[in-house]
């Protein structure tokens, strides 16, 4: 297990081998409004990201056409394997879910 330090706030990332953990503080809405997350500022809300072969196209019209608000993407993040092509959306709860694909 690593420590990654990311963004201008220094918000906190742990990493396992190929996944990676970005814990939401309490007042992260406010400290990096560039950061989207979960709707609910609570222990148990949750920011998932899923990987996936399909090309960042492919996963933009699939959501579309499954009725899905797309909240952000594409947009270039950094995952725990580099840089990544990401969509982001919300499941029925309000958890953030980012649909990331890796070039």
């Amino acid at each position: 297990m690593t420590i990654e330090i990311i963004g201008p706030t220094a918000r906190t990332a742990v990493k396992f081998g190929d996944q990676k953990i970005n814990p939401r503080p309490l007042g992260s809405a406010e400290q990096d409004p560039a950061w989207t997350t979960g709707a609910v500022e609570a222990a148990g809300s949750e920011d998932l990201c899923f990987i996936t072969l399909a090309s960042p196209g492919t996963v933009r019209e699939h959501l579309e056409n499954c009725g899905v608000e797309v909240l952000d993407g594409p947009v270039t993040k950094l995952g725990a394997l580099g840089e990544m092509v990401s969509h982001y959306c919300r499941d029925p709860d309000g958890n953030l879910i980012e649909i990331a694909v890796y070039p």
